[in-house]
């Protein structure tokens, strides 16, 4: 948290979050989470098709042998492993999130199936995504209106 602007610096670090962004309401965990990455469709399969043109540089960023890899054995993540998951990773599953508009990859096998993204989780409902959260408030209001309608 800064206190102060800086003029003289166009760059700020991310997560980077001034006193001033506070007066206006905004909620601690908006300002610092609250970011987007605000990707289409196009260019999250074109992203994912140049990994699987020139997969070696990906591989070598998360098959390494740093510190992270090596806590996260659960992963897995060999050269081998890293290598296969490229290759079965499959355009045909980006999906534009029905409740932010962001790409994602979904990793359900059943085509259509998923309609929200899990890109940024939720804090108060771990393991839930922001978008899951609101997504299910929205059906709620909407389920409780139509059982009045109903009654």
């Amino acid at each position: 948290m800064r206190f102060e602007r800086d003029d003289d610096s166009d760059y700020q670090p991310p997560g980077t979050v001034y006193e001033d962004t506070f007066v206006d309401g905004n909620p601690v965990e908006e300002q610092l989470f609250g970011e987007r990455c605000e990707m289409s469709a196009e260019e999250l399969t074109d992203r994912l098709e140049t990994i699987k043109r020139s997969p070696d540089a990906f591989i070598g960023k998360y098959a390494d042998g740093t510190a992270w890899n090596r806590g996260t054995l659960d992963k897995h993540r060999t050269a081998e492993n890293v290598a296969e998951a490229i290759a079965r990773t499959d355009i045909r599953r980006v999906r534009v999130c029905m409740v932010c508009g962001n790409a994602f990859y979904s990793h359900s096998a059943q085509p259509g199936r998923v309609k929200v993204c899990d890109i940024l989780t939720h804090l108060k409902y771990i393991p839930r995504s922001q978008c899951q959260v609101t997504r299910d408030r929205a059906l709620a209001i909407l389920r409780k209106k139509k059982n009045k309608k109903s009654a």
